[in-house]
């Protein structure tokens, strides 16, 4: 690929951006956390208390072109807020979505959590239908 073809800056790894990458982990890292968070307390008439608190969704899927940021980005925003995570990047990125996959399950494994918590679609068409049904 081309340096001019817009892709190529999008696609880029550099040291600077890998150490950019890290600083904004360390930054969600250092962020409160959002999980059991009282929203709202009320009781009624009758004496029922109701509480809204803030709980994960559960299971984040995020479909993405070629933006390999986007991988770690996503991932310790939702691994902060208590969720799994299905991506899905482009075929331009795979190799190195793949790289940065095994970067995130390795840290998994050293923190003693299932690497489950986070996977990656094959790159291909195909896998989202598959996702989608």
């Amino acid at each position: 690929m081309a340096a001019t073809n817009p892709k190529y800056d999008r696609l880029l790894l550099n040291q600077e951006r890998i150490l950019a990458l890290a600083a904004d982990v360390e930054k969600v890292a250092g962020m409160d956390s959002c999980l059991n968070q009282i929203l709202e307390h009320r009781v009624l008439d009758n004496g029922l208390k109701l509480s809204k608190v803030s709980v994960p969704l559960g299971v984040v899927a995020v479909i993405y072109e070629a933006r390999p940021n986007v991988t770690i980005d996503v991932f310790s925003l939702c691994f902060k807020s208590g969720n799994s995570l299905v991506l899905k990047g482009s075929r331009d990125a795979e190799h190195t979505n793949q790289a940065l996959l095994s970067l995130i399950h390795a840290s998994l494994t050293k923190a003693g959590l299932s690497t489950d918590l986070v996977y990656l679609l094959p790159s291909t068409r195909e896998s989202v239908m598959e996702l989608l049904n």
